[in-house]
């Protein structure tokens, strides 16, 4: 099943609805630096954002001082639907630009309204976020293989659809996919430099192609 044609691209259909609707309501846009706080673990929720550029990173901090970052935000996306859905009025983490970006803003009032009254936006926002569930599923599942190679060939073949015909754009950054790999940005890389030396992937800074798509489907 090719993830990028029929749970990426519906996502950005959705998410493109998603950023009209909310153009059209009161709002306000936020422009962040890297590194830039727009919210603190603990802040009360009173906004809904739409992410409209950039990367932003969920950070909570061990005893021993160490970030961990349990999901990240991207061009497109929304956030925090889930915690005011579940009836959480604060933020569980700490919302920070991981590279500059730009967040389109919009009361919670507003968007509760429109749950409320709109059945139309309604369905759309369970689209959208059923459509992002199922993506961060594939991503468990990616890591449920037990090597590391299974586990990159699943994740280009099935999260982001790497063609054997056209390079694809990978949006994330080597920092990103090594944590959400649960892996080490170097054991990360040593593996996609023996897929390239091994003529079954090409790079081309953050584009890939598949070269041999038979034998890393073999693998998964």
């Amino acid at each position: 099943m090719n993830v990028k044609t029929n749970v990426l691209d519906s996502l950005e259909q959705s998410s493109l609805s998603i950023k009209e609707k909310f153009l059209s309501l009161s709002h306000q846009i936020v422009t962040l630096r890297r590194g830039d706080v727009i919210y603190h673990q603990g802040d009360r929720i009173n906004k809904i954002g739409y992410l409209l550029e950039g990367v932003m990173k969920c950070a909570n901090y061990t005893n021993s001082g160490d970030e961990v970052n349990p999901h990240y935000f991207y061009e497109g996306e929304i956030f925090p639907e889930y915690l005011l859905l579940s009836g959480n009025n604060e933020y569980i983490y700490t919302l920070i630009a991981e590279k500059p970006s730009k967040i389109l803003l919009v009361d919670f009032p507003s968007f509760r309204d429109l749950i409320m009254h709109d059945m139309e936006w309604c369905h759309l926002l369970i689209t959208y976020m059923a459509k992002r569930g199922l993506l961060a599923e594939k991503w468990k599942l990616c890591n449920c293989y037990g090597n590391l190679r299974s586990s990159i060939a699943y994740m280009l073949l099935e999260i982001y659809g790497a063609s054997d015909k056209d390079w694809t754009e990978i949006k994330d950054n080597q920092r990103i996919i090594s944590t959400k790999l649960q892996i080490s940005r170097t054991a990360y890389n040593q593996e996609m430099i023996k897929l390239e030396e091994e003529n079954i992937i090409k790079r081309d800074k953050s584009k890939i192609k598949i070269i041999n798509r038979g034998k890393l489907e073999a693998y998964i």
